[in-house]
Order: C-alpha cells, then structure tokens, then sequence
C-alpha cells in the first residue's frame, strides 16, 4: 500500500492436497477421457499428450483450454506441440480465474453424486 493508491491484494489459497487430472471433452459427441497423471510436470503431461491427441488425426484443428500451470506453459510443452501436433491451438484461461469449465463441472457433479462428504471434524 502506498498513499494516493488503491489497495491491492493478491488471493492465494491452501490447498489440502491435488490431483493432477487432465480431461479431454469431444464437444460434438459430449464424450469426455480422463487421465490421472503421476505429477504436474512437464514430462508427464507431454507423455499423455499422444494418447489425447491420438483419435483426432483428421481434425482441422484442435484447441486445447489450459490454465498458466508451469506444465502448460513450459517451453518443453510448447516445443513439443509445435513439432507434434501443429493443428493444435492452445487456449489459457485468465490467471487466478475460476475453472468453471465443462470438465470441472462434470467433475463436481460426480463428486457430489458419488463420493461421501469429507467431514473435517466438530458435530
């Protein structure tokens, strides 16, 4: 803070734990693939990328929608996209933006369909 300047402050949150899921959705069939990867790394997203790419060899173009995570936006990554799949357009979401995408929807539905409430202690 400074005189004469509006506050600024940056949100960070506590995250009790992660997982590192990457999902693919075919808007025109609504079928979506998920793959659990090991770590948020670069080798490991780029060793899945094969297989999320593998089924559309005759699209046009394929556009990838990725948060700013250092895996996405390594120059391994983008190096890798450019000498393998050209056709891909990547897409990044605002920094600190909500994912309110189809995939973490789909994933929050689930979750509160199937999976049992954590209870975090207290009554």
């Amino acid at each position: 803070m400074r005189p004469g300047h509006i506050e600024r402050r940056e949100f960070e949150y506590v995250r009790h734990g992660t997982v590192n899921f990457l999902v693919k959705l075919v808007v025109h069939s609504g079928q979506m693939r998920g793959w659990c990867l090991e770590r948020n790394d670069g080798a490991c997203l780029r060793a899945v990328l094969p297989q999320v790419l593998g089924d559309h060899h005759d699209a046009r173009r394929i556009h990838l929608i990725w948060d700013n995570g250092s895996s996405h936006i390594a120059q391994q990554t983008r190096d890798w996209l450019h000498a393998n799949a050209p056709r891909v357009r990547v897409l990044y979401t605002p920094a600190h933006a909500s994912w309110l995408d189809q995939a973490e929807l789909l994933l929050r539905a689930f979750a509160a369909r199937y999976l049992p409430p954590v209870h975090t202690g207290g009554t």
